[in-house]
C-alpha cells in the first residue's frame, strides 16, 4: 500500500505531492545530480503562497508511488521552527484529512482555518525539546487506549506517545500492547508470515474496536479492527494490517534491554532506573489506521486532533481493501478461570502459576495449582522429629538410671 497524495499547482504546473509526516516542507523530483533550492509559487487546495523555498532532488532517490512528482511534508517537529512554508498568510490553517481513495491514491485533504464550528478534540501540544532521547515527530499523547474494556498500555502508563505516519500502512503496537490486544480480541499472530490474522471461526463482524482519547476529559474515539483487514491476501484466513514492534522496556539513558521478568519500575542497577521509554517505542497510526478517524494536524499549535464522528456502520470495498468503520456486535475473548493459587494477569488474560520456590518446603502441585509441602520435606521432617524423640527418650532413660544409682548409694 502506498501513501496518499494531494494535487498542487507549482509555478502554474500541476503536481502530485505525496503526503508525508516525516519532514517539513516541499520536495520536487527532477533529473538532478545535486539538490537545488529554488523559490516557487504554490497553490494547495484553498491556500496560496509565494516565494516558497522548495528542495529539488533526484527522482531516482525516491520510489514515486502513484507517479508522484514530489512530496509535501506536513510533519511536526518538537523544536522551534516556522510553520509550514506553503501556508502563505494562513499560518494558523490546519490539515484536515479524511482518508484516501485506494483506487488512485488521492487524499481527501484540505487546509482550513480553525473555526468555532469545528468539533475537534485536540491533543496536548508537542513540547519544544532538544533532548536527543526525547525527539518527537508528528506525534501526540494517546490516552486510555483499550480493547474490550482492558487497557493496552497499563501497567506501564495510562498514556503513550503515538506517531501519525502516512508512509506506514498499518497500526503498529509495541510488543506488550500487541500481546494485550491478542489476549482479548479474537486474533492470532501468524509467526511464519509475521502478520496478524483472525482466529478460526471468527467473522469480521466479531472484531471489537480500540478506543482512545486525546486527553483525560476528551470524547472517546474508536478504531475498528475490522477497518484494518486486508482483502488482497492469498490466505483463506483474513489478515489484518497490525504489526508488532519492539518491547517498551528500554533503559532511558543507555538504551539497554531489561529482562521481561524484571520489575521495570523499581529495579536499579548502579543507581540507574529502568523505565519504559514511550518515545523510543511509540504506537504508530499508519494510513489504514487513520483512514476513518477524521484527522487534523496543526503545525501552528503543534497539535493532532480528531473530529467527532457519529458512530455508524459503513462498509467500503476496493480491489485491495475491505473496511468496516464501526462494529456494534463485537466479541471478545472469554476471561480464563484460574484454579488453586494461580494469579490472574488481566492484561494477558492468563493465569500465572504460584512461585512455590519463594516458600520453604513447598512445590507446585500441577493438578491443583497449589503450593503443597514437598514429600521429601515431609519425610525429612518426620526423620528429624523421630531423631529428637529418640534422643529425648534416651536422655530421660539416662537421667532415670543416674537418679536410681544416686539413691542406691
Amino acid at each position: 500500500m502506498s501513501c496518499p497524495w494531494v494535487g498542487a499547482s507549482i509555478d502554474g504546473i500541476a503536481h502530485r505531492l505525496e503526503l508525508s509526516t516525516r519532514f517539513h516542507g516541499i520536495i520536487l523530483y527532477g533529473e538532478l545530480l545535486e539538490p537545488e533550492y529554488p523559490s516557487v509559487n504554490v497553490t494547495l487546495s484553498n491556500v496560496t503562497a509565494t516565494d516558497v523555498v522548495v528542495k529539488m532532488a533526484n527522482m531516482k532517490s525516491f520510489e514515486r508511488p502513484w507517479n508522484a512528482t514530489g512530496m509535501l511534508g506536513v510533519g511536526l517537529v518538537s523544536s522551534a521552527q516556522h510553520v509550514w512554508p506553503f501556508l502563505g498568510d494562513k499560518v494558523d490553517a490546519v490539515l484536515k484529512y479524511h482518508g484516501m481513495n485506494f483506487e488512485n491514491g488521492e487524499a481527501n485533504a484540505t487546509f482550513e482555518k480553525i473555526s468555532q464550528d469545528m468539533k475537534v478534540s485536540w491533543s496536548e501540544s508537542m513540547n519544544n525539546v532538544h533532548d536527543f532521547y526525547y525527539k518527537r515527530k508528528t506525534s501526540f499523547t494517546l490516552h486510555n487506549a483499550s480493547v474490550c474494556g482492558v487497557s493496552l498500555t497499563k501497567p506501564a502508563s495510562s498514556y503513550w506517545s503515538t506517531y501519525i505516519d502516512f508512509q506506514s500502512p498499518c497500526l503498529v503496537l509495541p510488543q506488550e500492547f500487541y500481546n494485550t490486544l491478542l489476549a482479548w480480541a479474537p486474533l492470532q499472530y501468524n509467526t511464519s508470515a509475521n502478520i496478524t490474522q483472525l482466529k478460526e471461526g471468527t467473522q469480521l463482524t466479531d472484531l471489537p474496536a480500540i478506543t482512545f482519547q486525546t486527553g483525560f476529559d476528551s470524547p472517546v474515539f474508536s478504531l475498528s479492527l475490522a477497518s484494518l483487514v486486508l482483502a488482497n491476501t492469498t490466505s483463506t484466513t483474513p489478515q489484518l494490517c497490525i504489526q508488532k514492534a519492539e518491547s517498551i522496556i528500554n533503559l532511558v539513558l543507555e538504551h539497554q534491554i531489561v529482562l521481561e521478568e524484571d520489575d521495570i519500575f523499581t529495579k536499579e542497577l548502579g543507581g540507574i532506573s529502568y523505565v519504559p521509554n514511550m518515545y523510543q517505542s511509540p504506537i504508530v497510526l499508519g494510513a489504514m489506521a487513520v483512514q476513518h478517524l477524521d484527522l487534523y494536524i496543526s503545525d501552528y499549535n503543534k497539535q493532532i486532533g480528531f473530529g467527532h464522528i457519529n458512530p455508524s456502520i459503513v462498509v467500503l470495498t476496493s480491489k485491495d481493501f475491505i473496511y468496516v468503520v464501526v462494529n456494534t456486535s463485537s466479541k471478545c475473548n472469554v476471561p480464563v478461570t484460574c484454579t488453586g493459587e494461580q494469579q490472574y494477569i488481566k492484561r494477558l488474560n492468563l493465569c500465572k502459576d504460584p512461585d512455590c520456590g519463594q516458600r520453604y518446603y513447598r512445590t507446585l502441585d500441577y493438578t491443583t495449582k497449589t503450593c503443597d509441602v514437598s514429600a521429601i520435606w515431609q519425610w525429612l521432617a518426620f526423620a528429624i522429629i523421630t531423631v529428637f524423640v529418640v534422643i529425648e527418650i534416651y536422655v530421660e532413660r539416662v537421667k532415670s538410671r543416674l537418679a536410681d544409682r544416686i539413691l542406691s548409694e
